[in-house]
């Protein structure tokens, strides 16, 4: 994930995202179902923008039509709680079987323009209920200038000239120079950028690393003809954000995936032909990133400047092992008050710097939005360790809601009710905040996520999903890519936490997983707040966002008197927001 405050940002733009699929749009549908008795079947046409909801008596199938594209990726979550011996099969309209299953996930990619048949037998002794949630995804590729395609005009006008190689290409750049890159234009109603390189004799490849993971966090330049001009274009929603550098002939090293993504970012550098790189020492390019932000332009929350006029809390620090543990306390903290509400966030340094939560927090209280809240923030063993602590498992779960909690209890003045505990994080950190939540709803009940990598598997991480991707293309596998936590949430009875979830429209299967864990909330009727944002894996959204999504769960301050000496209500802010 992109961070200024964690070292090597870079690195974790491609770590993290590692294998992020092609950029996946939602389409809805409509079905038809119907359930077969033995005699003729009744059609009717069902609308599964919400989770559908049905029966199935023993030995009985029910069967949903579905029209897909040719590439359409057609992803589906049934469950199975209830009914035992869920079986399904995918068939195409001449009746070949294209997939089966056993309940849980629905997967498969449309050979052709077809309408298919979702059929769901219920193979167990008695009846039961499921419930179905259905998607349709159209990859971006077909939005991304194919190779030889140019669809900026701005390159079209001197696509003759320049791609022959025979003429002088000065013009151009000089062009470009004058306006900086990339180019931006309105095409047809859409917002197309293209990215630009200017090579030389020696330029073999062109790779660009960016916080969008529709493709992959790496994507390669194409060249124009002959000519020193390297391109890519790209169609983007309005207000889309993102940050990138770009590496020409990154060196080709042998060693693991980690070790060849080190020496690619060694030649990463932010643009030099952008308006930010304009007059500044080439050697700074390779410490900065270059900016792209198209209107309307994404505003910094008003909660995130500290403030002359508002009062400040402390901040504390402890060791749990390798790990350094921040406890913030807002202003007027005392032990004979309370107890105070508690926020505990993953990847804690992250969102002391990039995210300023002590700073949200203490504009908060004294606008009077909040109650006077103490925050936790758990630092990461290592940069090594991470992905193995986050990855849903035994050890880290209890070590956050056992060990660190009881420690944390005992030192400060803080709640025991669930509904005022919010536990959160990004990426792999909403991940596993959610997953604690889920397993220990007694202490946690209310997470807040932020472009949670729900793709998570224990298959996929043992076919290597976790190493670094430095090539491009699709890379959503659906035996892999199996969802694996959602699908526990599924199976299981409902956990009393609610959740304030978000992701990015360009982050690939990650999306796609955030989608796919509000429709099993939201049928199994937890409380979900969702929100997406015109962007990929990227710290500026999740800071603007920050103090909204807060709001959303945190408990809401004392209906009158002041802050003074806090007393703990039942109450959270939910419908007091604007």
């Amino acid at each position: 994930m992109k961070s200024r405050t964690l070292g090597g940002v870079r690195g974790c733009v491609i770590a993290a995202a590692a294998g992020m699929a092609g950029l996946l749009q939602m389409g809805w549908m409509q079905i038809e179902a119907a359930e077969r008795t033995g005699g003729p079947s009744a059609g009717a046409q069902l609308d599964v923008t919400k989770p559908f909801s049905g029966t199935l008596k023993a030995g009985a199938s029910q069967r949903f039509s579905i029209e897909a594209d040719a590439g359409a990726f057609v992803h589906g979550l049934v469950d199975t709680q209830i009914v035992q011996g869920l079986a399904g099969e995918i068939l195409d309209s001449d009746g070949k079987v294209l997939r089966r299953f056993a309940g849980g996930v629905v997967a498969f990619v449309a050979p052709k323009h077809d309408r298919y048949e979702l059929q769901l037998t219920n193979a167990g002794s008695g009846a039961g209920a499921f419930q179905l949630s259905i998607s349709i995804l159209r990859p971006l590729d077909a939005d991304v200038a194919p190779t030889g395609e140019l669809i900026s005009r701005k390159l079209q006008q001197q696509s003759s000239s320049l791609a022959a190689g025979t003429a002088s290409s000065d013009d151009f750049w000089a062009s470009v120079a004058a306006n900086g890159t990339p180019l931006i234009e309105n095409v047809d109603g859409e917002m197309l950028v293209t990215l630009l390189w200017r090579g030389n004799q020696h330029t073999r490849q062109v790779k660009v690393l960016w916080s969008l993971f529709h493709i992959a966090p790496v994507i390669e330049l194409r060249r124009l003809g002959r000519s020193d001009v390297w391109y890519r274009s790209f169609k983007f929603a309005p207000g889309t954000r993102f940050e990138y550098t770009v590496a020409e002939n990154p060196p080709v090293v042998a060693g693991p995936p980690m070790v060849q993504a080190m020496a690619l970012m060694a030649t990463a550098k932010a643009d030099p032909l952008h308006a930010d790189s304009q007059g500044r020492n080439p050697a700074e390019l390779f410490a900065s990133r270059s900016r792209v932000e198209l209107p309307p332009v994404l505003q910094d929350s008003q909660w995130t400047q500290a403030r002359k006029d508002v009062k400040q809390g402390k901040t504390e620090t402890f060791k749990l092992g390798e790990r350094r543990i921040s406890v913030y306390t807002p202003p007027g903290y005392s032990r004979q008050c309370g107890p105070y509400p508690l926020l505990l966030l993953l990847d804690g340094s992250a969102y002391q710097g990039l995210i300023p939560v002590p700073t949200i927090l203490e504009n908060l209280i004294a606008a009077r939005r909040i109650a006077p809240t103490v925050a936790v923030f758990v630092d990461n063993a290592s940069v090594a360790s991470r992905a193995a602590d986050m990855y849903p498992n035994e050890a880290f779960t209890d070590l956050i809601a056992t060990e660190l909690m009881k420690q944390v209890r005992a030192k400060y003045r803080v709640t025991r009710k669930p509904q005022h505990t919010v536990i959160g994080g990004f990426s792999l950190g909403g991940l596993a905040a959610t997953n604690i939540a889920w397993r220990h709803p007694e202490t946690f009940g209310a997470v807040l996520s932020q472009s949670g990598a729900f793709w998570w598997s224990e298959d996929a991480i043992k076919a290597g999903r976790g190493e670094p991707i430095l090539t491009e293309g699709p890379l959503l596998d659906p035996r892999i890519e199996s969802f694996e936590l959602v699908k526990r949430i599924a199976r299981a009875p409902k956990a009393p936490i609610r959740l304030h979830l978000s992701a990015g429209l360009y982050e690939g299967d990650l999306l796609t997983a955030n989608r796919f864990l509000r429709d099993v909330l939201t049928a199994k009727g937890n409380e979900v707040e969702y929100h997406e944002f015109p962007g990929g894996h990227d710290g500026a959204f999740w800071r603007a966002a920050f103090a909204d999504a807060y709001l959303s769960l945190a408990a809401a301050p004392p209906a009158s008197g002041s802050h003074t000496c806090y007393t703990e209500s039942v109450s959270t802010t939910t419908s007091s927001r604007p």
